[in-house]
This record gives structure tokens, C-alpha cells and sequence, in this order.
């Protein structure tokens, strides 16, 4: 099965020099730091540069990595950033973000798929450690439970994914809506993911932990026996809490709260109407069409003992062969108790139900 490398035409990933203080040390990593009140900052050199952004006020900028990097490179570089912010003046909090790509060009469709699929499992909980209710409702990082529509959309990405089409599978996730929690347009651009859901930070340990939560989740997509396509399943199997120890093995610490497990079983059942989504359209359909039959079938539901109603002069005619045309003719009889469906409803031109 075709990476996304191969199906974007995207680059190898960077060289890196490992590191212990990261889940994936060969992982590529982006990041982006929203800053204010930043008059005074003496502004770091290469990794870093600076970036219009336009959400910002208070002199406001957007600092982020010249390229991914990966190992040693990152926690360099956060050094370096914490180092030039420290006793500057910068501001951050619920107006600030700050932006995580993790690098997919290494995975498959199924791999992305899965990789979407656990984050929004743990979505709520993620948000919890990023900035709580503020943060979710962000109209800049909206999560699941406030834009329902994403259910949808993850649906078409994941019916072109089943029907073989990877790279409509790919286009499908520019449908999502880039200012979500998770944007799924990067991976188009850039052959990775973004997460926005946490508020601005530009100390070197906090902005660590999240990259290593989310290499945590990309980790946890390596994983085979967790199924790629409803990952869902390994709760129902395991339960909540022992699925994201699993997944999170030590940071899992840094997640927990008192309503830690209701909020991953939620995030179980958006990921699971994503999946479902499809075929409950299909159900749908389908039980219109037995509605359709059971009311075109009623003399074979009809009630024999009923006493029989005199058939009306149309019915006569169609008993006779008589085409009734260039109208649509409705019976109705006396309300009776059972009801004759035999003589109840209509005709259409042809004499038939």
C-alpha cells in the first residue's frame, strides 16, 4: 500500500540526531508559537523565523520551525526559543495558540485513518490538558463535540479510503475545515498533521510534553493489534483507562481528570458514528424501501376475517380490465376495525398498488 509520500510527491523526512526525551525521536516535528507583548523579544535565529499572523494583537507574532526536525534538533531549538522569551515580557494564554504538525509521509491512508481516529477518541481529554472548555470551543481549534458536521466529512474521506481511492481519500480531507483541533488539510500541503487545540506556550518543557502526547498517538498507529479502522474496539476490549495507558504509557499522568473516562467513551462514540455513518444512511434507505413494500403489499397482509366492503365503481373497473387513465384515482372506505387493506389506498393508472 502507497505511503503518503508517495501519493504527494513529498520529500524523505529530516535527519535527526536521537534523543531521549522524545516518544518517536525520528519523528518529524513542526512547530508554530504564538506570542504577544513581544516589544522586547530579541528574536532567536534559524531554526526559528517569523510569520505574519493576523489573529494577533499587542504586538503579536508567530514564531515557527524553519523546517520539521526531528531528535535533538527539537529540544534544541526549544531551548533556544525559551532562552530569547524568558524575562522578555511575552504574553501567551486562551488568545495565543500553539500549533503541532507531526509528520504522516511515513504512513499509509489506513495508518492516517487510524491516526484520526484516536485523536478523536481522546479528543476531549486531549483538550482538557491543552486548555479546557475555552480551548474546544475555539473557533480556531473547534473540537468534534462542537462541530458535529466533521462527523460527516470524516465519513466521505473514509468511503473513497474503502472504495480504493487514496488520493481522493487525501483530497477528501481538505473537506474538514482547517481550523479544527485537528487539521487535515496539512497533510495535503505538508504530509502531516496539525494540531491547534493548545493554548499559546513557549516554555521548552510544556511544549515537549504535548509533542511527545502526540507522538504517543502516532506511536499507538504503528501498533497492529489495534485495529486501523475502528480502534474504537480496543476500549470496548480493554476499557478506557487501560487502552490509554496503553497508548500514553507515562503521560498519561498529565491527562488525567475526574471525568477522564466518560469523555474517552464520548470521544468512542464520534469516532464511531464517523465509521457508522455510511451505513446508517444505508439502513436508512433501506427501511424506506421495506415501508414501500409492506404498504405495496397489503393483501398479503389483510385481515380474512374482516368484513368484506363493497369494492367502489374504480375498483369494478379494474376487476372488469378497465384501464383507468388520465388521472390518479383514491379509494377510501368507512373506517373499519381491522381495516380491509384490500380496499384501502390508491391506483395508479396502470390498476396496480
Amino acid at each position: 500500500m502507497n505511503t503518503i509520500r508517495d501519493l504527494i510527491g513529498a520529500g524523505e523526512g529530516p535527519a535527526h540526531r536521537a534523543s531521549n526525551k522524545l516518544v518517536l525521536s525520528e519523528c518529524g516535528v513542526g512547530v508554530e508559537v504564538e506570542l504577544e507583548h513581544t516589544h522586547r523579544l530579541c528574536l532567536p535565529s534559524r531554526p526559528w523565523r517569523v510569520v505574519d499572523e493576523g489573529s494577533l494583537h499587542q504586538d503579536g507574532l508567530e514564531l515557527i520551525f524553519y523546517v520539521p526536525l526531528a531528535g535533538r534538533d527539537i529540544t534544541e531549538a526549544l531551548a533556544t526559543l525559551e532562552a530569547h522569551c524568558e524575562d522578555s515580557g511575552v504574553t501567551v494564554g486562551n488568545d495565543t495558540s500553539l500549533h503541532v504538525h507531526i509528520d504522516v509521509r511515513d504512513l499509509t491512508c489506513q495508518q492516517v485513518w487510524k491516526f484520526m481516529m484516536l485523536h478523536t477518541m481522546f479528543e476531549s481529554a486531549l483538550f482538557n490538558f491543552c486548555g479546557g472548555e475555552t480551548r474546544e470551543a475555539n473557533i480556531f481549534c473547534i473540537g468534534t463535540k462542537y462541530a458535529p458536521d466533521k462527523i460527516q466529512r470524516y465519513s466521505e474521506a473514509l468511503a473513497a479510503l474503502l472504495a480504493g481511492r487514496e488520493r481522493a481519500f487525501i483530497t477528501s480531507l481538505n473537506n474538514a475545515g482547517r481550523y479544527s483541533s485537528m487539521n487535515t488539510e496539512s497533510v495535503h500541503r505538508f504530509g502531516s498533521l496539525e494540531f491547534r487545540g493548545h493554548r499559546g506556550e513557549w516554555r521548552a518543557a510544556p511544549v515537549l510534553r504535548w509533542i511527545n502526547i502526540l507522538q504517543c498517538l502516532k506511536k499507538a498507529v504503528l501498533d497492529n493489534t489495534i485495529p486501523w479502522k475502528r480502534p474504537y474496539l480496543t476500549v470496548k476490549r480493554l476499557g478506557a483507562r487501560q487502552m490509554a495507558h496503553d497508548v500514553f504509557g507515562k503521560y498519561l499522568s498529565s491527562l488525567n481528570y475526574d471525568g477522564f473516562v466518560p469523555d474517552v467513551e464520548r470521544g468512542c462514540q464520534y469516532a464511531r458514528a464517523m465509521v457508522n455513518v455510511q451505513q446508517a444512511q444505508l439502513r436508512d434507505v433501506l427501511k424506506g424501501c421495506r415501508n414501500n413494500k409492506r404498504y405495496s403489499m397489503r393483501k398479503k397482509y389483510q385481515d380474512k376475517n374482516a368484513t368484506p366492503v363493497p369494492p367502489t365503481p374504480a375498483q369494478e373497473a379494474v376487476e372488469r380490465g378497465e384501464a383507468i387513465t388520465g388521472r390518479r384515482v383514491y379509494i377510501s372506505t368507512p373506517s373499519t376495525s381491522p381495516i380491509n387493506w384490500a380496499t384501502t389506498g390508491s391506483y395508479d393508472d396502470a390498476g396496480s398498488f
